[in-house]
């Protein structure tokens, strides 16, 4: 039981990484590759570019989650998991209201703040829990010797 926690907890981390790593580095390096200048709005070829990452993630994840538990039915535990938190979180991303700031105001505002008051477009906020446990159940497949347990 305890190595199925933890591989639950070790894939999720995993994907958290990743996504870290992979979309917020570009973005922290250089703000116009992900916006429109003077807006809070996400350019589509980032959103394309996150999309295929957090794919990435996730079959990283379901990969090393099947790996530590060698039980796929963890994996599907996995898969389910993210896609419940992903929709709650698109519910809350559609229940948000759009900003309403100045170009000014967008300029001068910090990495945290922006994530704060700005708003993800809602066909982008509700594939993401698809693409993850999509990915998620492909990476826990790659691993070959996991028993349905």
């Amino acid at each position: 039981m305890f190595r199925y926690i933890l591989a639950v907890i070790a894939g999720y981390a995993v994907m958290a990484a990743i996504v870290m790593v992979g979309l917020f580095g570009p973005f922290i390096l250089k703000r116009d590759l992900a916006m429109e200048p003077g807006t809070l709005d996400v350019k589509l070829s980032f959103m394309i570019y996150a999309l295929v990452m957090g794919f990435v993630a996730a079959a990283v994840g379901g990969w090393v989650c099947a790996k530590i538990s060698r039980c796929h039915r963890v994996v599907l535990v996995l898969a389910g998991l993210a896609f419940v938190i992903g929709i709650v979180m698109a519910v809350q991303n559609y229940n948000k209201p759009w900003p309403t700031l100045t170009a000014e105001q967008i300029e001068k505002m910090p990495l945290s703040t922006m994530s704060e008051v700005g708003r993800q477009r809602d066909w982008y906020a509700f594939t993401l829990p698809f693409v993850a446990g999509i990915g998620i159940l492909i990476g826990g497949r790659i691993r070959q010797s996991t028993t349905k347990c």
